[in-house]
């Protein structure tokens, strides 16, 4: 929450998403796999060999879905939840077994992931833009940044989002003043923000991202905020313009309440 200076109503699967992590757990998962794994293997010459005794018996528990411990209902559910071969642990070698434990958490850490951001009313642009989490570059700490990372994950405070929150209480635009506020209306229909809003479009189109004028607000409002099919898009464009459109928002409601 630090990195992306998110608020504790954040959805943590925005924040893992933009700063390219899975849950802790997930890593803490893989290296216990690993290790049970790693126990079945000892040579019977191995000084260790004694631990062996203990996991192989009860990695037939685990094969049974029997668990004899609170660890060993762990592997056991671990195994099962991302549809694992009790097998493996004893014949796959060394090295594939640890790559085949890094793919199949991987995928299910993923799975999980996608389905925590599932019926989130926030994240209707997020839900489907990333495949998995990865590190997003504009992520640098600044003001700029902060404001970036709201809007992609729906909790910019436009008016339509705070409506419930009594300021105000009217999700109309402070603006324009023509319909309810919310992130599409201000990045692609707000009209006290048009010259600002084309000379953003001029500058990616030089720069090779050609905003599709046919498609949605909703469709261009994902490509503006970099959670469409642009390729190596620079934020630096629309963050400049989201920190200009806030400050001059802000200008306007202290204008209104005066």
């Amino acid at each position: 929450k630090m990195i992306t200076q998110a608020t504790d109503s954040t959805t943590a699967g925005v924040i893992l998403g933009e700063v390219g992590w899975f849950e802790i757990e997930t890593y803490i998962i893989e290296r216990m796999l690993n290790y049970f794994g790693r126990l079945l293997r000892l040579q019977s010459s191995d000084p260790n060999r004694w631990v062996v005794v203990v996991a192989e018996e009860m990695f037939k528990r685990v094969a049974d879905g029997l668990p004899s411990t609170e660890w060993a209902g762990v592997i056991v559910s671990m195994i099962q939840h991302y549809d694992l071969d009790p097998l493996d642990f004893m014949t796959m070698p060394k090295s594939t077994f640890k790559e085949t434990i890094k793919k199949k958490v991987g995928e299910g850490a993923i799975a999980d992931w996608k389905e925590s951001l599932e019926g989130k009313s926030t994240l209707r642009f997020y839900r489907d833009a990333k495949d998995a989490p990865k590190w997003e570059p504009y992520l640098n700490g600044s003001k700029k940044a902060k404001l970036l990372f709201e809007a992609r994950a729906g909790t910019l405070k436009v008016n339509w989002f705070t409506r419930n929150w009594g300021k105000p209480k009217s999700p109309v635009c402070p603006v324009c003043k023509m319909e309810a506020e919310d992130i599409e209306h201000l990045l692609i229909r707000c009209t006290g923000f048009t010259i600002l809003r084309e000379e953003l479009v001029e500058r990616l189109e030089d720069e090779g991202w050609l905003l599709d004028r046919s498609s949605t607000p909703f469709d261009q409002a994902k490509q503006l905020l970099g959670l469409g099919d642009w390729v190596a898009y620079d934020y630096r464009y629309i963050t400049d313009f989201l920190a200009t459109v806030w400050e001059k928002r802000a200008e306007q409601m202290s204008g209104n309440e005066s």
